[in-house]
C-alpha cells in the first residue's frame, strides 16, 4: 500500500481477522482492514482518509455501488467494549490485546 511508502514510521499488524496499519510516530492514526472489504480508519483528517481509500481501491473484488460510512464517538475506560454508539478504549495496554 503506497501508505507504507510514504510514512515511513508506518508499521503493519497482522492478525487472523485483519491488517492493522498505524503510523508510530501519530499513534492516534490507525487503519483497521477486514478480509469482508470492511475499512475501519481512526484518527485521520478526511483528506488523509481519502488518500488511503484511494491507496486501497486497487485491491477491490467486488465494490459496493456508493461506500458506507458510519461514526462513532470513543472514550477510554478500565475496560474496553462497545456500549450506546461508543467504543471504550483502554489505556497503557499493548494494541494487540485490546484488538
Amino acid at each position: 500500500v503506497d501508505f507504507l511508502e510514504r510514512e515511513p514510521s508506518a508499521e503493519v499488524l497482522t492478525f487472523d481477522d485483519s491488517v492493522h496499519f498505524r503510523n508510530q510516530e501519530r499513534s492516534e492514526e490507525s487503519v483497521f482492514v477486514f478480509p469482508y472489504g470492511s475499512v475501519v480508519i481512526w484518527g485521520m483528517d478526511v483528506g488523509s482518509e481519502q488518500v488511503m481509500l484511494r491507496d486501497l481501491k486497487k485491491f477491490q473484488l467486488s465494490p459496493l455501488p456508493e461506500p458506507e460510512g458510519d461514526e462513532f464517538r470513543y472514550e477510554y475506560d478500565s475496560t474496553p467494549g462497545i456500549t450506546n454508539e461508543a467504543v471504550k478504549l483502554t489505556i497503557g495496554v499493548d494494541s494487540q490485546e485490546t484488538i
